[in-house]
């Protein structure tokens, strides 16, 4: 399985160390609506070089639900809380690709194979669901 930034990921030891199998919905925050490509890209690329030797930094914060997305949100401090303006959702398989669980139980990195399109994988969450 080859994943978005493969070659940057290989230079990291054991990276990504673990893959939940099985069929996931994972919530992610949005920058803009209508989304864009913006919206997907890794703290790597955001914040280079300071996050290019950390594993899960090539890979999408998502969460387990609308809800802990929700929290996680509101607990960011405000200057970046107010960047992003939705949360977005997905029904991610094994196909699309790795789903790491990291140390907080409703979090994921999620890092998808290099074919995934993840501007039609994923569609924003209406408030009242």
């Amino acid at each position: 399985m080859e994943l978005k930034f493969q070659e940057r990921i290989d230079n990291i030891e054991d990276c990504p160390a673990i893959n939940e199998n099985g069929d996931k919905t994972l919530y992610r925050f949005i920058l803009s609506v209508p989304m864009d490509s913006n919206s997907f890209k890794p703290h790597s690329l955001i914040h280079k070089p300071k996050f290019d030797n950390i594993c899960i930094a090539w890979g999408l914060s998502t969460y387990d639900s609308f809800k802990s997305a929700k929290e996680a949100l509101q607990n960011l401090p405000k200057k970046t809380r107010e960047k992003f303006t939705a949360i977005a959702v997905s029904d991610i398989s094994d196909d699309d690709g790795v789903k790491y669980p990291t140390k907080n139980k409703r979090h994921y990195t999620f890092f998808p194979k290099k074919e995934v399109d993840l501007l039609a994988k994923f569609a924003l969450v209406k408030e009242d669901e």
